[in-house]
């Protein structure tokens, strides 16, 4: 939406946005990369990635380099969709919300046509939670600017941690393919 504003409006608009959009493919290839790499340590190995650029991009923004900052939050926003990647697809789009609002728009009308009365249920509660967290990270950042970045920061490597514990306790037979 801002690259097309910005096309039409104001050239300077258009190129952060540009930029933003490519480092955001460029942080889903490394995310993907980084997977493929790991093998059976894959969603752990994707989390850390994140953290690492989450704290880059907290570190950057303490410092005030705030165009930086952003650039490594792109680069973290676009790494996080390969956590679940499957056979080179992503099966949850985690950032899209007009996708689980079509999602659930589909799963209510089969519902209504007699389909699975609850197959809805689980687009709602993605909705839900990204309408939680960008209202929980608006708020943060309006009140604490870029250091809000380092819950996130800290979250993800402890997802990191956890999703390394599970793939020892699975071990390699049970690991997702890359």
């Amino acid at each position: 939406t801002r690259l097309g504003i910005g096309i039409a409006d104001a050239a300077a608009q258009a190129m952060m946005a540009g930029w933003l959009i490519g480092m955001f493919v460029l942080g889903v290839m490394a995310g993907s990369y980084a997977g493929f790499r790991a093998g059976p340590r894959r969603p752990a190995a994707i989390l850390l990635l994140v953290a690492f650029l989450l704290t880059c991009a907290a570190l950057l923004g303490g410092f005030g380099y705030v165009g930086a900052a952003v650039t490594f939050l792109a680069l973290a926003m676009g790494a996080e969709n390969a956590t679940f990647e499957r056979n080179g697809e992503v099966s949850v789009g985690l950032t899209y919300m007009t996708g689980a609002l079509v999602k659930l728009g589909q799963r209510l009308t089969l519902a209504l046509l007699g389909g699975n009365r609850w197959e809805w249920v689980p687009y709602a509660g993605l909705w839900l939670g990204l309408v939680m967290g960008a209202v929980g990270g608006a708020s943060a950042a309006s009140r604490i600017g870029l250091d809000s970045l380092w819950p996130a920061a800290v979250f993800a490597a402890l997802l990191a941690l956890a999703a390394g514990r599970i793939a020892e306790t699975r071990g390699t037979e049970n690991a997702p393919p890359n």
